[in-house]
């Protein structure tokens, strides 16, 4: 069988450190826990103690906000010096936790009118005094009996491509690395799912392989396919989605991904199918960022403004505040 492939930029080799340039690695860990609380009870706390990382990315947390200190509590024990929880809602959410030593800027890029009614699918941090913006996302899954829910994810990238896009453009111009981490809901290729997967069904269509496609195309490299070429392994594993015809109706795909710009290196990519705290497994990237010395970065202070859509037709138009002094970054973020 010939198997469907994407395209992506190339990785360049780890250069050698300049008189101008600091390496740095950092080690991201990325999981969809399915329910914060649950997991916890299953061991998720003693795992992230035990599994060498830097920065957390936790998707579809399912907290409200009175779990939310008590949540930001628990992780401070394990190690953390950063917490950020946005999840109110019961469903969706995200949480980003560091154990780096340098603060970070916390930004919420909500792409709705009314982010009381919508569920928290993205955020986003910068650092004080290192050159690099972590994304979480926590991406609409296309569940055919969902009402609208088709539309809803063709809503959700009318807006987050337009804004990777210009985040993209200033982080270069800025030589800030950009990562995007989380559940993204797209098995890009059939080697990213069992073979009884149906393909029209969910994280396997033409038209979410062309969302994740779209990614790529801004100069995006997802970085376990980059490392393992053709590795056949799985983050989420659910009784859903499988052929007609398949006796086995568990299907497993490769739907938790961390993507990164080119000022980034990937140096390994691991997917851990061992732990049961969920129906999704951890996946972690070691990354090389290459720091300026005694540079601080000017997309530290970033401004996302929420989309406009017109429900009629479907389409999005992308409204990004535009700075008063033209030297400074046309994509803001917001210190919350």
């Amino acid at each position: 069988m010939m198997l469907t492939t994407l395209t992506q930029p190339a990785i360049k080799p780890v250069a050698a450190a300049t008189k101008d340039t600091l390496p740095t690695q950092i080690t991201i860990l990325n999981l969809n826990v399915n329910g914060f609380a649950s997991a916890v009870s299953k061991g998720l706390l003693t795992y992230l103690a035990n599994t060498p990382h830097d920065i957390l990315v936790l998707t579809e947390v399912k907290l409200v906000s009175p779990k939310i200190p008590a949540t930001q509590a628990q992780l401070n024990e394990i190690g953390y010096n950063s917490v950020v929880v946005y999840s109110n809602m019961g469903y969706a959410g995200i949480i980003m936790a560091t154990k780096l030593k340098t603060d970070p800027i916390p930004v919420y890029g909500l792409y709705s009118h009314d982010p009381d009614k919508q569920p928290p699918r993205f955020m986003a941090w910068t650092f004080e005094d290192l050159p690099l913006i972590v994304c979480g996302i926590y991406a609409p899954f296309n569940n055919p009996d969902v009402c609208n829910r088709s539309e809803e994810v063709n809503t959700f990238y009318a807006w987050l491509v337009p804004y990777l896009k210009q985040l993209l453009k200033d982080a270069k111009r800025d030589k800030t690395s950009v990562a995007l981490v989380g559940d993204i809901q797209v098995a890009p290729t059939p080697l990213d799912e069992t073979s009884n997967a149906d393909p029209t069904g969910p994280g396997s269509t033409p038209l979410e392989r062309k969302h994740f496609q779209s990614l790529l195309d801004l100069g995006l490299t997802d970085v376990y396919r980059q490392l393992h070429p053709d590795k056949q392994q799985y983050t989420a594993h659910a009784r859903y989605g499988a052929h007609p015809d398949s006796p086995n109706p568990y299907v497993s795909k490769r739907i938790d991904h961390i993507l990164v710009n080119s000022t980034i290196t990937p140096i390994a990519a691991a997917i851990d199918n061992k732990p049961t705290f969920s129906d999704h497994s951890p996946i972690t990237a070691t990354l090389s960022i290459f720091q300026p010395k005694n540079k601080t970065p000017r997309l530290n202070i970033v401004s996302v403004t929420p989309f406009t859509a017109d429900h009629n037709n479907d389409s999005a138009s992308y409204m990004a505040d535009k700075p008063k002094n033209n030297d400074q970054p046309s994509v803001y973020v917001e210190d919350v």
